[in-house]
């Protein structure tokens, strides 16, 4: 029976209905239904004669059916009592379980530009951008746990939607994030990358005369003067990319970069 069920008896989905998270349908109309039904159920037997007083003329038999037998029957009448306040009994627990979820609150509920600015304030370095995407990725990886059916009673819980919902959101606060980051290593790779064409243009001129010599002589003295820092340059470059391509999905970045 639905009371003491094996088996769930009704599947209910886990939404986010913001600001809540809540049940679709809630417990109130799932209530309605099971009341409604047992009225449904219990109305029936209005119109079945009870078999002791079929001998009875027709328009005596109406006041014995077996309606009034089931509404004597202490036993049935319990079950039926149990039945119509079933979902009473597991509302604080399924209280508790939707409470679990106000740590993510914060996902869909927090201004995502307003926080990234107080932290960008801060002037972080590639560690703190670091610590922010590693926390970011372990709350979704923390949603991605959270069990697809949880069985409370008679209900079993669907979260496949909700998880679905605060991974989007978890992922929407990585990209927030990651954009600067993103284009502030586009940005210093581009001059790289221009510093290089420009320095390989001067270095394909042919030497015709002295003063070409000279001009020669002056840029191979930049690029030796420049070789001792290039590599402070590149390497913040690659710690960012390699970053990026860490919390990041395939596919962010352009193949050129």
């Amino acid at each position: 029976n639905i009371i003491n069920a094996s088996k769930p008896f009704f599947e209910v989905d886990v939404q986010m209905i913001p600001p809540y998270v809540s049940l679709s349908p809630s417990l109130d109309e799932i209530q309605q239904c099971i009341n409604k039904s047992a009225q449904a159920v219990l109305s029936c037997y209005k119109k079945i004669v009870d078999w002791g007083y079929l001998s009875l003329p027709k328009e005596k038999r109406a006041s014995h059916t077996f309606f009034n037998r089931i509404t004597k029957d202490i036993e049935l009448v319990k079950v039926a009592l149990l039945l119509t306040g079933c979902i009473q009994g597991i509302r604080n627990t399924v209280a508790e379980y939707l409470d679990s979820f106000k740590q993510y609150d914060w996902l869909w509920k927090a201004d995502k530009d307003a926080a990234y600015k107080e932290f960008f304030k801060t002037n972080p370095s590639l560690e703190a951008y670091e610590a922010k995407l590693a926390h970011f990725g372990s709350i979704e990886h923390n949603i991605g746990k959270v069990s697809s059916i949880h069985i409370i009673g008679a209900l079993s819980l669907n979260t496949k939607h909700l998880k679905t919902h605060l991974r989007e959101d978890c992922h929407k606060w990585t990209l927030k994030y990651s954009e600067n980051l993103h284009s502030r290593a586009k940005q210093e790779l581009e001059s790289i990358t221009e510093y290089t064409r420009v320095t390989m243009g001067k270095l394909s001129r042919k030497v015709e005369d002295l003063d070409s010599l000279g001009f020669m002589m002056q840029v191979l003295k930049e690029v030796r003067e420049k070789e001792c820092s290039i590599d402070m340059d590149i390497d913040p470059i690659m710690d960012m990319y390699r970053m990026l391509e860490c919390h990041l999905p395939s596919g962010f970045m352009e193949k050129e970069e």
